[in-house]
């Protein structure tokens, strides 16, 4: 029951993390007047490439470093290989997707439309990751 529940939070809050971090960037993107733009398409305004480009490539640095870091920490610890596993697969990357959606929420700026819509999504992100942190208590300190 806890492995479940602690499985089930950790796939939650990745989830909630990569859908609110698109979120951030459609509304960046709107902001900077593409309303509309259809994926895969030939006629892909460039700033909406260079938009994803940059994001792709900091999402992959920002979570290939913090898994290394977090990485020798279960190491260190001693954690359950399948414990570090689930934190490294969906932890980390949920972890890069909020310091992600933040910056383009900066970027946007908070004064824009949708400011409550992202508060409420990353607020489903917080609560899933207390979630998942709590499921995840008595795997590291055998409570």
């Amino acid at each position: 029951m806890k492995n479940g529940l602690l499985v089930l939070s950790s796939a939650v809050l990745f989830l909630l993390a990569a859908k609110a971090h698109g979120r951030e960037l459609r509304l960046e993107r709107q902001a900077a007047g593409f309303p509309h733009i259809s994926f895969g398409s030939p006629d892909m305004p460039a700033f909406v490439q260079q938009m994803w480009q940059r994001e792709r490539i900091a999402f992959w640095s920002v979570t290939v470093l913090l898994a290394i870091v977090v990485g020798a920490k279960l190491l260190a610890s001693d954690a359950a290989r399948g414990v570090s596993a689930l934190v490294l697969l969906t932890w980390v990357p949920a972890a890069s997707f909020f310091g992600l959606g933040v910056w383009s929420l900066w970027r946007k700026g908070l004064a824009t439309d949708g400011a409550g819509g992202s508060f409420a999504w990353w607020s489903l992100v917080l609560g899933a990751f207390v979630a998942s942190a709590l499921a995840a208590r008595s795997h590291f300190n055998g409570a």
